[in-house]
């Protein structure tokens, strides 16, 4: 469910091509293509998991191997709550799952990189192969950020490669804590 969208530009897509404004209280359906454009959103799913997504940001539900699964692309911060189970916990549309208990912030930098903080709590990135395995691609340690590039040609456990992974300054901290945390620029 929506709790929080910053103005009426925030639509939802419909497969149908139908499209409406979400506001606060709107049930988000499985399929539909939420755009943010100028706006910026907040949403919870029925697990408690927070969503926060800035502008250009997408997200959708879908059906995936993991089941109905939030898919999201954009500047996206994910708080699970501590949620006992992650099914879903979410899927970078660009690369890969997290699955584990965690506070993280995502974001596409450019069409074949991704960076991937950790706040709180230390996370795993992973995927699943052609066979329906499901593997480790890297963990990411508290305070930290990783970033990841793919290769769509190449396969699934071949395709993702970390390019840098660096401890994040008291300043980049406090930003981030500012910025997406605290409540405040999402009510």
């Amino acid at each position: 469910m929506v709790t929080y969208a910053s103005d009426d530009s925030i639509e939802s897509l419909a497969t149908s091509g139908d499209s409406s404004n979400m506001t606060a209280g709107t049930l988000i359906g499985l399929n539909h293509e939420i755009r943010t454009d100028n706006g910026h959103m907040e949403i919870r799913s029925h697990r408690a998991i927070i969503y926060r997504l800035e502008t250009n940001t997408t997200f959708s539900v879908q059906q995936t191997i993991e089941g109905e699964v939030p898919i999201f692309y954009g500047k996206v911060y994910m708080d699970t709550l501590r949620a006992d189970t992650i099914v879903d916990g979410g899927k970078y549309r660009t690369s890969c799952y997290i699955p584990s208990h965690t506070v993280s912030l995502t974001e596409n930098i450019d069409p074949v990189t991704d960076h991937y903080y950790a706040l709180n709590d230390p996370f795993e990135i992973m995927e699943y192969d052609e066979q329906g395995r499901e593997f480790q691609i890297a963990s990411v340690a508290p305070f930290t950020k990783l970033d990841l590039r793919f290769n769509n040609n190449l396969v699934m456990r071949e395709k993702y490669q970390v390019v840098s992974r660096a401890a994040l300054n008291d300043e980049e901290i406090d930003s981030l804590y500012s910025e997406w945390v605290s409540p405040v620029n999402w009510k």
